[in-house]
């Protein structure tokens, strides 16, 4: 997941969009491994259970990711990231999932982005 070679192949600052909406004209590659990145922010102090829960369901914290484009990076910005093959269906799931942990833990999602190795 720390691999120079990624690029971003997908990226959304709108959680109002749809997963489709942004994958199906983007160069990413159905099924192949793929980087799926999620930005939140977390005040209070409840970062460290969200971290807690995103290793659960087997995301790793990024530290010194920019954020998607167009959206504002807070200084408490937090980035999950997970390495897998993923459909359309599969991203817009593991969207909910993070938006549902985010609520649940007090924290804004900012963004998501899909990561792949150039063809």
């Amino acid at each position: 997941m720390d691999d120079d070679r990624l690029v971003i192949v997908a990226e959304s600052a709108d959680e109002a969009v749809a997963s489709s909406v942004v994958l199906d004209p983007s160069p990413w590659r159905a099924g192949e491994p793929a980087v799926l990145r999620h930005y939140l922010a977390f005040g209070g102090g409840r970062a460290e259970d969200a971290v807690h829960v995103a290793e659960i369901n087997g995301y790793q914290v990024i530290t010194g990711a920019a954020g998607p484009a167009g959206a504002e990076v807070p200084d408490d910005m937090v980035a999950f990231a997970k390495l897998e093959s993923f459909t359309t269906v599969d991203v817009s799931r593991e969207r909910s999932r993070i938006a549902s942990m985010a609520s649940r833990h007090r924290g804004t999602v900012l963004g998501w982005q899909v990561l792949q190795l150039p063809e």
